[in-house]
């Protein structure tokens, strides 16, 4: 399976539409296209799903408090015949403190330890409970603020209920909004990454880098469009034995395609192409791919372009720009001739991936 850096290219721009509206929750396309694909259904299973982990925070809180009061329990049994052993204690030493004595010292002693005795003794008598229930505040303080939390959540189950419901809802109508009102984003997207996993089951020693993004501090002259060019996005550059390939998708209704007012995808994919050209035979003189240097001199890299087109692919063709349809990729480009050692490919790959050149939204 080739190699993947990046995330594609619309998909990261409808995360920024998202980000808009402090939503920064997905990180693949899939995870949005599951949401817009189960929209209608979703409400209903967002209700039954809120209904059941409420009664399950239920079972949790008094599963809890069982365990709580089994250990107050057994604890308390054990106090409990701590408190009648000190005091069976007590009135032992009260007695054997009683006898008499004949030294006037000792039975002054003796008397004073018998009065602390029974002062002892007549505490645990009076407030038998506290001294039972002392050791085990904390304890019974939790269980009370458990009770009453299980106790609200009873009494109050729709209301909670539904304030989770509305709140997840809300949440998945402005998620859904913001989708539909970037949809030019959505439906690339789903090109985009109709591509991508096509790509994907290319050999590893393919490498795809989507969404790739250079400015350049000097604007590269299209002389054929009397322009310049100070920035370059490309969807999908590959890489692989048999060349580097430049692929823009277009995800466009048949109507879109032959609408004369947008701007042409061979115009964008050939100006798209110029400026990778630029880039590339630059970083070759400037040493930064070594490995297309030679005795002879600089080899030249040019781009292999590549238009897929997801609904509608036209039946002209154009010069120096193959037009595809996603089914049409892999055996396209497995079936090209080898063109790089593996070196060159791994050197091309380094190059575009570096922080200097290829730049990550996220």
């Amino acid at each position: 399976m080739a190699k993947v850096y990046g995330q594609i290219g619309s998909f990261l721009r409808l995360c920024d539409s998202l980000k808009i509206k402090n939503v920064n929750v997905f990180e693949s396309f899939e995870e949005i296209r599951k949401l817009v694909d189960n929209y209608k259904e979703a409400p209903e299973k967002i209700k039954n799903k809120k209904i059941e982990e409420l009664k399950n925070e239920i079972d949790e809180i008094r599963n809890k408090i069982e365990k709580l009061k089994f250990e107050y329990d057994k604890e308390i049994t054990e106090r409990k015949e701590k408190l009648l052993k000190e005091k069976k204690e007590l009135d032992w030493f009260i007695e054997v403190y009683s006898r008499d004595v004949n030294n006037i010292f000792k039975k002054i002693i003796n008397y004073y330890k018998k009065r602390k005795f029974i002062e002892r003794k007549e505490w645990i008598e009076k407030f038998f409970d506290y001294e039972l229930n002392r050791p085990f505040k904390s304890i019974i303080d939790e269980i009370k603020s458990w009770q009453s939390d299980l106790d609200y959540r009873q009494d109050n189950f729709d209301k909670i209920v539904e304030e989770k419901y509305n709140e997840e809802v809300n949440f998945l109508n402005l998620v859904y909004n913001t989708i539909k009102s970037n949809k030019e984003f959505y439906y690339g997207a789903i090109g985009e990454q109709m591509v991508l996993d096509k790509l994907k089951s290319l050999p590893d020693e393919y490498t795809i880098i989507n969404n790739f993004q250079h400015k350049f501090s000097r604007p590269v002259p299209d002389r054929k469009n009397n322009d310049f060019i100070y920035s370059v996005q490309i969807d999908h550059i590959l890489v692989g034995p048999t060349g580097l390939y430049l692929i823009e998708t277009k995800n466009w209704s048949k109507n879109s395609m032959d609408d004369l007012d947008l701007y042409s995808p061979i115009k964008q994919i050939k100006r798209s192409s110029l400026a990778l050209f630029a880039l590339l035979n630059q970083a070759i003189r400037q040493g930064y791919l070594s490995r297309f240097l030679d005795p002879w001199g600089e080899e030249q890299i040019s781009p292999k372009k590549i238009l897929v087109v997801i609904n509608h692919k036209p039946e002209q063709e154009y010069q120096f720009v193959k037009i595809l349809t996603p089914g049409e990729l892999e055996k396209y480009i497995l079936n090209e001739k080898v063109f790089f050692t593996k070196e060159q490919v791994e050197n091309l790959v380094t190059y575009l991936k570096s922080e200097k050149n290829y730049f990550h939204a996220y």
